[in-house]
Protein backbone atom coordinates (compact mmCIF):
# COMPACT_ATOMS: atom_id res chain seq x y z
CA UNK A 1 0.00 0.00 0.00
CA UNK A 2 2.91 2.52 0.73
CA UNK A 3 4.06 1.64 -2.63
CA UNK A 4 0.69 2.63 -4.16
CA UNK A 5 0.28 5.66 -2.21
CA UNK A 6 3.75 7.04 -3.41
CA UNK A 7 2.88 5.63 -7.00
CA UNK A 8 -0.46 7.84 -6.61
CA UNK A 9 0.65 11.55 -7.29
CA UNK A 10 2.98 9.94 -10.93
CA UNK A 11 1.13 9.86 -14.04
CA UNK A 12 0.88 6.55 -15.96
CA UNK A 13 3.31 8.21 -18.31
CA UNK A 14 6.17 9.10 -15.85
CA UNK A 15 5.45 5.61 -13.89
CA UNK A 16 8.37 3.79 -15.17
CA UNK A 17 10.94 1.06 -13.49
CA UNK A 18 13.03 3.40 -12.51
CA UNK A 19 10.17 5.10 -10.38
CA UNK A 20 8.80 1.81 -9.05
CA UNK A 21 12.36 1.23 -7.77
CA UNK A 22 12.28 4.26 -6.11
CA UNK A 23 9.13 3.89 -4.73
CA UNK A 24 9.84 0.48 -3.06
CA UNK A 25 11.24 0.39 0.47
CA UNK A 26 14.98 -0.45 0.44
CA UNK A 27 14.08 -3.27 3.22
CA UNK A 28 12.51 -5.18 0.51
CA UNK A 29 15.15 -5.91 -1.60
CA UNK A 30 17.75 -8.34 -0.69
CA UNK A 31 21.43 -7.83 -0.24
CA UNK A 32 23.05 -11.28 -1.42
CA UNK A 33 23.10 -12.00 -4.95
CA UNK A 34 20.49 -13.96 -6.62
CA UNK A 35 22.15 -18.11 -6.69
CA UNK A 36 21.15 -19.66 -10.11
CA UNK A 37 18.15 -21.96 -9.39
CA UNK A 38 19.75 -26.02 -9.79
CA UNK A 39 18.71 -28.22 -12.04
CA UNK A 40 17.25 -31.14 -10.87
CA UNK A 41 18.44 -34.14 -12.52
CA UNK A 42 15.76 -36.22 -13.44
CA UNK A 43 15.08 -40.05 -11.55
CA UNK A 44 14.84 -41.49 -15.25
CA UNK A 45 18.50 -40.93 -15.89
CA UNK A 46 19.70 -42.13 -12.46
CA UNK A 47 18.27 -45.35 -12.97
CA UNK A 48 20.00 -45.26 -16.32
CA UNK A 49 23.53 -44.72 -15.03
CA UNK A 50 23.26 -46.75 -12.28
CA UNK A 51 22.31 -49.69 -15.08
CA UNK A 52 25.34 -48.33 -17.33
CA UNK A 53 27.92 -48.55 -14.08
CA UNK A 54 26.62 -51.91 -13.20
CA UNK A 55 26.50 -53.22 -16.85
CA UNK A 56 30.61 -52.18 -17.07
CA UNK A 57 31.61 -53.68 -13.95
CA UNK A 58 30.46 -57.04 -14.71
CA UNK A 59 31.87 -56.96 -18.28
CA UNK A 60 34.93 -56.06 -16.52
CA UNK A 61 34.60 -59.13 -14.10
CA UNK A 62 33.65 -61.28 -16.95
CA UNK A 63 36.81 -60.23 -18.77
CA UNK A 64 39.17 -60.00 -16.35
CA UNK A 65 38.49 -63.39 -15.15
CA UNK A 66 38.48 -65.02 -18.34
CA UNK A 67 42.08 -63.45 -19.23
CA UNK A 68 43.18 -64.52 -15.80
CA UNK A 69 42.01 -68.14 -16.47
CA UNK A 70 43.50 -67.81 -20.24
CA UNK A 71 47.05 -66.52 -18.84
CA UNK A 72 46.72 -69.54 -15.62
CA UNK A 73 46.06 -72.24 -18.77
CA UNK A 74 49.33 -71.47 -20.79
CA UNK A 75 51.82 -73.98 -19.61
CA UNK A 76 54.92 -72.68 -19.14
CA UNK A 77 58.01 -72.82 -21.60
CA UNK A 78 60.40 -75.54 -20.16
CA UNK A 79 63.97 -74.53 -19.93
CA UNK A 80 66.18 -75.91 -22.95
CA UNK A 81 68.11 -79.26 -21.90
CA UNK A 82 71.32 -78.71 -22.05
CA UNK A 83 73.38 -80.11 -24.80
CA UNK A 84 74.72 -83.47 -24.51
CA UNK A 85 78.71 -83.03 -24.10
CA UNK A 86 81.12 -83.65 -27.54
CA UNK A 87 81.89 -87.61 -27.88
CA UNK A 88 85.23 -88.46 -26.88
CA UNK A 89 87.06 -90.44 -29.67
CA UNK A 90 87.59 -93.61 -28.54
CA UNK A 91 91.83 -93.79 -28.74
CA UNK A 92 93.03 -96.01 -31.11
CA UNK A 93 95.19 -99.03 -29.26
CA UNK A 94 98.98 -98.71 -29.57
CA UNK A 95 101.03 -100.43 -31.83
CA UNK A 96 102.33 -103.16 -30.48
CA UNK A 97 106.15 -102.92 -30.08
CA UNK A 98 109.64 -105.08 -30.44
CA UNK A 99 112.35 -104.35 -27.93
CA UNK A 100 115.17 -105.19 -30.79
CA UNK A 101 118.67 -105.34 -29.71
CA UNK A 102 120.75 -103.43 -31.59
CA UNK A 103 124.79 -104.39 -31.97
CA UNK A 104 127.03 -102.54 -34.07
CA UNK A 105 130.65 -103.43 -34.30
CA UNK A 106 133.08 -101.47 -34.62
CA UNK A 107 130.61 -98.76 -32.62
CA UNK A 108 129.51 -96.43 -35.21
CA UNK A 109 126.99 -92.89 -34.55
CA UNK A 110 122.84 -94.49 -35.28
CA UNK A 111 120.09 -92.74 -36.66
CA UNK A 112 116.88 -94.96 -36.58
CA UNK A 113 113.87 -93.58 -38.95
CA UNK A 114 116.00 -90.00 -38.85
CA UNK A 115 116.17 -89.99 -35.27
CA UNK A 116 119.98 -90.14 -33.96
CA UNK A 117 120.60 -92.33 -30.94
CA UNK A 118 124.32 -91.29 -30.45
CA UNK A 119 127.21 -93.70 -30.76
CA UNK A 120 125.89 -96.65 -30.38
CA UNK A 121 127.85 -100.26 -29.26
CA UNK A 122 124.70 -102.44 -28.12
CA UNK A 123 121.51 -101.10 -27.41
CA UNK A 124 117.66 -102.09 -26.41
CA UNK A 125 115.16 -100.03 -28.48
CA UNK A 126 111.62 -100.40 -29.15
CA UNK A 127 110.69 -100.89 -32.58
CA UNK A 128 107.05 -101.57 -34.42
CA UNK A 129 107.24 -104.61 -36.77
CA UNK A 130 107.88 -103.51 -40.03
CA UNK A 131 110.48 -101.83 -42.47
CA UNK A 132 112.52 -99.56 -40.60
CA UNK A 133 115.57 -97.03 -42.00
CA UNK A 134 119.05 -97.59 -40.33
CA UNK A 135 122.01 -94.50 -40.81
CA UNK A 136 125.47 -95.32 -39.13
CA UNK A 137 128.15 -93.39 -39.72
CA UNK A 138 132.26 -93.57 -39.04
CA UNK A 139 133.23 -90.15 -39.24
CA UNK A 140 136.07 -89.71 -41.88
CA UNK A 141 135.38 -93.39 -42.66
CA UNK A 142 131.93 -95.27 -43.21
CA UNK A 143 128.04 -93.55 -44.21
CA UNK A 144 125.78 -96.40 -44.58
CA UNK A 145 122.28 -96.29 -44.89
CA UNK A 146 120.20 -99.48 -45.26
CA UNK A 147 116.83 -101.01 -44.27
CA UNK A 148 115.68 -103.54 -42.42
CA UNK A 149 112.62 -105.41 -41.71
CA UNK A 150 111.49 -105.88 -38.09
CA UNK A 151 110.16 -108.67 -37.19
CA UNK A 152 108.62 -110.19 -33.71
CA UNK A 153 110.21 -113.09 -33.77
CA UNK A 154 113.89 -111.77 -34.35
CA UNK A 155 114.39 -109.20 -31.69
CA UNK A 156 118.18 -109.04 -32.37
CA UNK A 157 120.13 -106.58 -35.31
CA UNK A 158 123.63 -106.84 -35.50
CA UNK A 159 125.47 -104.27 -38.13
CA UNK A 160 129.37 -105.79 -38.88
CA UNK A 161 131.10 -102.64 -40.09
CA UNK A 162 134.49 -102.94 -41.81
CA UNK A 163 137.00 -102.65 -39.17
CA UNK A 164 139.63 -99.62 -39.66
CA UNK A 165 143.04 -98.62 -38.75
CA UNK A 166 144.89 -95.18 -38.72
CA UNK A 167 147.07 -94.58 -41.66
CA UNK A 168 149.99 -91.49 -41.57
CA UNK A 169 152.39 -90.83 -44.47
CA UNK A 170 154.83 -88.77 -43.80
CA UNK A 171 158.01 -87.19 -46.24
CA UNK A 172 161.52 -88.36 -45.75
CA UNK A 173 164.11 -85.84 -43.83
CA UNK A 174 164.71 -83.14 -46.33
CA UNK A 175 161.74 -84.27 -48.56
CA UNK A 176 159.58 -81.35 -50.40
CA UNK A 177 155.63 -81.57 -49.38
CA UNK A 178 154.77 -78.70 -51.58
CA UNK A 179 152.20 -80.00 -54.43
CA UNK A 180 152.92 -83.55 -53.24
CA UNK A 181 149.31 -85.70 -53.67
CA UNK A 182 148.68 -89.07 -51.59
CA UNK A 183 146.73 -91.74 -53.38
CA UNK A 184 145.41 -94.90 -51.33
CA UNK A 185 144.44 -97.81 -53.96
CA UNK A 186 144.32 -95.35 -56.76
CA UNK A 187 141.89 -93.38 -54.92
CA UNK A 188 143.43 -89.46 -53.32
CA UNK A 189 143.81 -89.55 -49.75
CA UNK A 190 144.66 -86.03 -49.25
CA UNK A 191 148.23 -83.98 -49.69
CA UNK A 192 151.35 -84.92 -48.23
CA UNK A 193 151.46 -85.03 -45.09
CA UNK A 194 148.77 -87.52 -44.26
CA UNK A 195 148.01 -88.13 -40.43
CA UNK A 196 145.67 -90.02 -38.38
CA UNK A 197 143.65 -91.48 -41.81
CA UNK A 198 140.76 -94.03 -41.26
CA UNK A 199 141.83 -96.75 -43.36
CA UNK A 200 140.02 -100.44 -43.60
CA UNK A 201 142.19 -103.08 -42.10
CA UNK A 202 143.93 -105.29 -44.65
CA UNK A 203 146.31 -104.60 -47.33
CA UNK A 204 146.66 -101.58 -49.80
CA UNK A 205 148.69 -99.77 -52.27
CA UNK A 206 149.94 -96.47 -51.36
CA UNK A 207 151.50 -94.04 -54.02
CA UNK A 208 152.64 -90.54 -53.45
CA UNK A 209 153.73 -88.24 -56.49
CA UNK A 210 155.55 -84.56 -56.60
CA UNK A 211 154.72 -81.88 -59.17
CA UNK A 212 158.71 -82.05 -60.79
CA UNK A 213 157.66 -85.90 -61.92
CA UNK A 214 158.99 -87.88 -58.46
CA UNK A 215 156.87 -90.65 -57.66
CA UNK A 216 157.10 -93.22 -54.79
CA UNK A 217 155.09 -96.59 -54.37
CA UNK A 218 154.68 -99.31 -51.33
CA UNK A 219 152.39 -101.94 -50.23
CA UNK A 220 151.08 -101.67 -46.45
CA UNK A 221 148.96 -103.34 -44.07
CA UNK A 222 146.68 -101.65 -42.30
CA UNK A 223 145.66 -103.10 -38.62
CA UNK A 224 143.23 -101.94 -35.99
CA UNK A 225 145.03 -102.41 -32.99
CA UNK A 226 148.15 -99.97 -33.79
CA UNK A 227 149.00 -97.03 -36.40
CA UNK A 228 150.30 -97.74 -39.70
CA UNK A 229 153.45 -95.31 -40.36
CA UNK A 230 154.68 -94.68 -43.92
CA UNK A 231 157.67 -92.85 -44.61
CA UNK A 232 158.26 -91.51 -48.29
CA UNK A 233 160.51 -90.03 -50.92
CA UNK A 234 160.99 -89.31 -54.26
CA UNK A 235 162.14 -92.43 -56.37
CA UNK A 236 161.78 -95.04 -53.58
CA UNK A 237 159.19 -97.53 -53.23
CA UNK A 238 158.50 -100.70 -50.78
Amino acid sequence: RSELARLAGHSPLEITSATQLSAAPLEHYPTEPVRPAQRRIPWAYAVVGAVLVLAGGGYFLLVGGKDQSSVAQVPATPAPKPSPPPATPTPLPAPQTVNVELVVTPPAEVEVDGKPLGRVASTTLPLTPGPHRFRLRIAGFLDRSEEVEVKPDQPRLVFDLPRFGLLNVVPDMDVPIRGAEVFLDGKPLGSLPVSGKKVAVGGHRVEVTWPDGGRFEADVVVSDTAPTDLVVRPGGSS
